[in-house]
């Protein structure tokens, strides 16, 4: 049986994500599915390979705020921090440094310091606004010497500027979203499972026996 906070934490969400990382976080949907159970250790580093200090909070250097931006990005902190999901950097803590950063009087400028493949869309846009309307305080840098992409390149592209070291990775955009249709399985389990709803679109058929193609483009619109 697939694991349910794996599962709903891979397909309940729209990503901005460099491919290779959504590429391991559905190979453990897989693993799951034939059985395989990973250790906690190897869940890490068949997501993203990096372990992220819960507390992890910015440091002052030289008047420099260094806000680090490391793994997958996700809205809440809880989404980032258990067994079922990818070590990274929430939204909230990223508000939180910022605004921190902004009102203490020994930080000069904020620097990101951003490894990370990007993550879930939700809550990065306006992230990225704040991050911009903060210039107006203080000069922001972002800066990368491993991997800047989709959602974390989004922030990251907020700043007054941008540096990247020769063998650092930048780029990757794009949203993704992945379905998990289970039909087949409900079928041979023996179940028919009916969804009465007040629209078409209300609550996509993923789990009524197939995703459709009218579901599909209304989905392809949303991610567009």
């Amino acid at each position: 049986m697939i694991d349910k906070a794996i599962l709903a934490y891979i397909t309940e969400a729209y990503w901005a994500m460099e491919p290779r990382t959504l590429d391991r976080m559905l190979g453990i949907i897989t693993r799951h599915a034939e059985g395989i159970r990973l250790a906690e250790e190897e869940l890490v580093a068949a997501l993203d390979g990096k372990r992220q200090a819960k507390n992890t909070t910015y440091q002052v250097v030289s008047g420099n705020a260094i806000i680090p931006i490391n793994g997958v990005i996700a809205k809440h902190a809880s989404q980032v921090g258990g067994v079922s999901q990818p070590r990274g950097t929430s939204v909230e803590a990223i508000r939180k440094d910022l605004r921190a950063a902004l009102e203490d009087p020994t930080v000069e400028r904020i620097v990101l310091s951003i490894d990370s493949p990007g993550g879930s869309v939700s809550g990065i846009a306006e992230m990225a606004d704040e991050i911009f309307l903060a210039r107006q305080q203080k000069p922001i840098i972002a800066h990368t010497e491993g991997l800047m992409a989709s959602a974390a390149y989004w922030l990251g592209s907020q700043a007054n500027e941008v540096y990247a070291t020769k063998s650092a990775s930048v780029g990757s955009i794009g949203v993704y979203a992945t379905i998990a249709d289970d039909s087949r399985r409900m079928k041979n389990e023996g179940f028919d499972l009916a969804v009465l709803k007040s629209g078409s679109f209300k609550g996509p058929d993923k789990i009524t026996g197939g995703f459709g193609e009218k579901q599909a483009e209304k989905l392809q619109e949303e991610i567009d």
